[in-house]
């Protein structure tokens, strides 16, 4: 309904809204006038039946009571001048009939018992179409009965359809009245809104905004019409002005075409510049990578020669200025090697195309090998050098060691180079728990001005002039070192005063790797052979605080007791004490003030109660082993900056003096040059240059190996065919064929045949970005830079040759088969200052040693290499320890077979295995019985 109303016009809205108020006002007025007349004639009624009953119905009671009934009736007969009263009757008290006038019929006759008797008022009501009144009959207000009076309808309404013709006829004429003012009224409020409709409608269909609408009031009606003319003329004016802009834009969008296409030709001029450069700038770049490489293999072979002759002529007969002279030419090639270095290193990092590693390395191993290739410089100059790595430092982490080492000996480089008295120490920590490490560089040296220090780190920067001209060098370390520790996420500093010293520091964050015990660096001091030292007594007597310092750290980390003074005096004093500590080592310092480390050890060897104490001397002259009285008086020799893994191996051989374990192996002050003569490995020598050539023979003939040659790849591969050799020293550009394609060849004919894999390393003048993978992705196994030292050589071959020589060499030179039993392990065990400790080291052996075998066993069964290797080397390095020779022998013969990739072909060696550690735990077991007795 409201939805339809909503929908009408305007016109029909307002008559609808005129007339309908008016209509239900009308029917409202009517209504009331109706029943006002129905109040009135209701109250007329009863007005009319009390009169009647208190005049006719006493009579009539009264005339019954005296028992005239003729009289009753005939007075009631007085009703029939009543047109209105159909009928009645009289009623006594309790309802009895007295008198009655009319007929009562079904419908006018109701049941005494329904009738509405009221004493106190009279009562009208409507039944079965007739209309009933009844009153109650007082005299003297004394009720006597009830009058009941019955009334027509149609003599009380008798004219009723005229009236109701007259009351339809007012109300048509009043809704034809409303109908026709609502028709004339509406016109003045419709007109102009239907005509402002039509005219918004023209103006949708004709988009003529010039039209106007007539204001025919001055009501809201005219307000409306008003606003809407204005805003008309304000989109006519808006259109106007859009027009004009049009034509504007038009204009600008037909210019800045013509502008765009000048550009659009311009840009492609100047992207086909831009290729241009950029293709000049690729040739330029490839062009200066070209050179560079040719620069740096052209350079570095000559310089092979150089350095290698001079370092040969050096280790010969020559006079005094003769090894002046010598010395010159060396250091002025390793400063000019030192120089092509850092170009290179600057240019890579110029380019952004130097590239990290992220593997896992030993920390401190690449940290004390870094160091121990500065020593020799350091000794040279008279320098204390050292190397503390505390001990919450990770064992293994995850990062780019050739950077980190790159960045350490530049360091380390420098404070030897500008230190000409006293010290340079190496020190590393943790700093937290994540890995980030901080690297501390600390020296003696002449300092740096803090002016100087702001532009220390920029490229081809010194502190001073002075220091260019005095010191030498290009200025590109350091900065080369702030980019590497950029790469790395790492930062750099120092901090210094002029002539007090320098520390350059920088901080790191390598990710620390979770290693078992096995794996440690500590490897060798796991298990049974820690023993060796735990409860050992030691005193160091060394004047340096730093070396102090580190021998206690490590001697600490082992369970060893140690006492530390700084003078000999102090050590006498120490061993001579009226309550003495009982000693069972040693630790001398060579160079001291007041008594050196020799008169003190002579002092000691004099004294009978120091039999068994064992001396061990700290160095850092490479000859202090040679000297006969170091020979006599100490049982082992270590050469400074110390190495911690060296330090144990030499305390392990000094305490133990077990000659054929490896511990004694790996110490390197403990080796003679005759002993390195003997058991040299062969070595086959790759090289088309005849300098270079005779270079590495004369090297490695020094380092007591034999050396075959050959002059490019084709000839290599022959020899290989017929003979054997530890390992392979490749040059990568020969004529013929290179060493990639000929080490590819040798891995090919190694694979089909079964053969075990040699190592080969490659040797080349190359140093640029990449060298090192291809070498390694054609089958070499490290990697050597031309021009190199004999140190450095020696280094890269002890990696690769730390078991295969002794073994293999020690059967060709004579097949000799080693003793079941070492007795000299055992005696040397047995002379030691607690007697009880050789039967404990047996017993403890016999109890730990089956699980050992057990564990080779399953892992060999398992074709488990790895857990094999670990089985094979914990088993190794205890039964050496015990003087078991034969037993560990087969032990170091099944991990080089392992290395070689050969766990196929270790079942034999296993078998051998079993049978030799079965003779040699019977063999223990008689020596505890009888050393028991």
């Amino acid at each position: 309904m409201i939805r339809w109303f909503a929908d009408l016009p305007i016109e029909r809205k307002l008559r609808v809204v005129i007339m309908v108020p008016a209509t239900v006002a009308f029917a409202i007025a009517l209504t009331m006038h109706v029943a006002t007349n129905l109040l009135h004639l209701r109250e007329d009624m009863l007005r009319r039946g009390s009169r009647v009953a208190r005049v006719i119905g006493v009579d009539v009671i009264e005339h019954s009571d005296a028992g005239d009934e003729p009289a009753a009736v005939k007075r009631l007969m007085v009703l029939r001048d009543e047109p209105l009263v159909s009928a009645a009757e009289v009623l006594r008290e309790d309802g009895r009939r007295v008198a009655t006038y009319g007929r009562f019929d079904g419908d006018a006759n109701p049941n005494d018992a329904t009738l509405r008797l009221d004493p106190a008022n009279p009562k009208v009501f409507f039944r079965r179409g007739h209309l009933h009144i009844t009153a109650p009959v007082l005299r003297d207000g004394r009720l006597l009965g009830y009058m009941h009076i019955v009334v027509l309808l149609e003599a009380l309404y008798g004219d009723w359809p005229e009236y109701l013709l007259i009351t339809l006829a007012a109300i048509a004429a009043a809704v034809g009245a409303s109908y026709w003012l609502a028709a004339r009224l509406q016109q003045q409020i419709s007109g102009p809104i239907v005509n402002l409709a039509h005219t918004m409608k023209r103006v949708s269909l004709e988009e003529d905004y010039s039209l106007r609408v007539e204001r025919s009031s001055q009501d809201e009606i005219g307000s409306l019409i008003d606003g809407f003319n204005q805003m008309l003329g304000q989109i006519r004016h808006r259109d106007t002005r859009l027009e004009r802009y049009r034509e504007f834009l038009e204009q600008q969008v037909a210019e800045r075409t013509v502008n765009l296409g000048n550009a659009n030709r311009g840009l492609h001029q100047a992207i086909d510049e831009a290729n241009r450069a950029k293709e000049a700038a690729e040739r330029a770049s490839n062009a200066k990578s070209e050179f560079l490489a040719r620069m740096s293999h052209e350079i570095r072979t000559p310089m092979n020669g150089v350095m290698g002759m001079s370092e040969l002529l050096q280790s010969t007969d020559l006079t005094p200025r003769q090894r002046r002279l010598s010395g010159t030419i060396s250091r002025s090639a390793e400063a000019l090697l030192q120089i092509i270095n850092d170009i290179l290193d600057f240019s890579k990092i110029e380019a952004g195309k130097m590239q990290l590693e992220r593997i896992a390395f030993g920390l401190r191993e690449a940290v004390e090998e870094t160091i121990e290739l500065c020593a020799g410089r350091a000794r040279e100059k008279g320098l204390e050098l050292t190397c503390v790595i505390e001990t919450d430092v990770p064992v293994k982490v995850r990062s780019d060691p050739m950077r980190l080492r790159q960045v350490l000996i530049n360091l380390v480089g420098n404070a030897i180079k500008f230190t000409e008295s006293g010290e340079v120490v190496v020190r590393v920590k943790a700093l937290d728990a994540t890995g980030r490490l901080r690297f501390e560089v600390s020296d003696t040296g002449i300092g740096i001005a803090e002016d100087a220090q702001a532009h220390i780190f920029n490229a081809f920067s010194q502190a001073d002039s002075f220091t260019t001209r005095k010191y030498g060098g290009t200025g590109l370390g350091l900065a080369i070192c702030k980019q590497i520790l950029t790469l790395l996420g790492g930062d750099i500093g120092l901090s210094s005063a002029a002539g007090g010293g320098s520390t350059f520091w920088f901080e790191v964050r390598l990710e620390p790797i979770a290693i078992s015990t096995r794996n440690d660096a500590d490897a060798e001091v796991a298990q049974l052979p820690r023993l060796h030292l735990a409860g050992v007594r030691a005193l160091i007597v060394d004047d340096n605080g730093n070396n102090r310092e580190l021998l206690q750290q490590h001697l600490g980390s082992w369970d060893v007791e140690a006492i530390a003074v700084d003078s000999g005096a102090a050590a006498l004093e120490a061993l001579n004490a009226d309550d003495p500590q009982q000693f069972d080592l040693v630790l001398l310092d060579d160079r001291m003030p007041g008594l050196d480390g020799i008169e003190v050890a002579k002092i000691i060897r004099q004294d009978a109660r120091f039999t068994n104490l064992r001396l061990v001397m700290l160095s850092s002259q490479e000859s202090s082993g040679e000297n006969a009285d170091c020979a006599e008086l100490f049982a082992a020799v270590l050469l400074k900056p110390l190495r911690r893994s060296q330090l144990f191996s030499c305390l392990s051989s000094a305490m133990m003096d077990a000659a054929g374990s490896q511990a004694g192996e790996q110490a390197e002050g403990a080796m003679s040059a005759s002993t390195r003569a003997t058991a040299g490995p062969r070595i086959l020598v790759v090289e088309d240059n005849p300098i270079n050539l005779e270079v590495a023979v004369g090297m490695l003939e020094s380092l007591g190996c034999s050396a075959d040659t050959a002059d490019n790849g084709r000839t290599a591969i022959e020899a290989m065919i017929g003979g054997s050799y530890d390992a392979v020293l490749m040059d990568c550009q020969m004529p013929v064929m290179d060493g990639l394609t000929a080490t590819a060849e040798i891995r090919r004919r190694e694979a089909g045949a079964g053969k075990p894999r040699i190592p080969i390393i490659a040797v080349t003048a190359n140093a640029m970005e990449g060298d090192r993978e291809r070498c390694l992705a054609a089958g070499m196994d490290d990697f050597l830079s031309k021009p190199f030292t004999q140190q450095q050589l020696a280094s890269l071959l002890k990696r690769w040759l730390t078991v295969r020589p002794m073994t293999e060499h020690s059967e060709r030179s004579g097949d000799v088969r080693p003793p079941l039993v070492d007795a000299g392990v055992l005696r040397n065990i047995a002379a030691l200052t607690r007697p009880a400790l050789l039967n404990s080291l047996i017993d403890l052996y016999l109890n730990h040693s089956p699980g050992m075998v057990a564990a080779v066993e399953a892992a060999a069964a398992g074709m488990q290499s790895v857990a094999l290797a670990e089985a094979v080397h914990t088993l190794k390095s205890s039964t050496a320890n015990l003087g078991g020779a034969r037993l560990a022998m087969v032990a170091k013969e099944c991990e080089v077979l392992l290395r070689e990739g050969g766990i196929a072909q270790v079942g034999p060696l296993i078998a051998r295995l079993r049978k030799e550690y079965r003779d040699f735990c019977i063999a223990l077991a008689r020596e505890r019985s009888a050393h028991a007795a």
